[in-house]
């Protein structure tokens, strides 16, 4: 089974911005903030889309 999540972002605006993740919800905060901590890492995978 999966956990699915969401990768948001808080916008200047007070709106969020959004990618769907299907699989590891549980642990993808864990792995965004150990290797991707920076708001340019942030905003690039954000980016990238589903």
């Amino acid at each position: 089974m999966s956990t699915r999540s969401r990768i948001a972002r808080l916008l200047d605006d007070g709106s969020y911005r959004s990618i769907y993740c299907h699989f590891d919800g549980d642990r993808v905060g864990q792995i965004l903030r150990q290797y991707f901590s920076s708001e340019n890492d942030a905003r690039a995978i954000i980016n990238l889309g589903e």
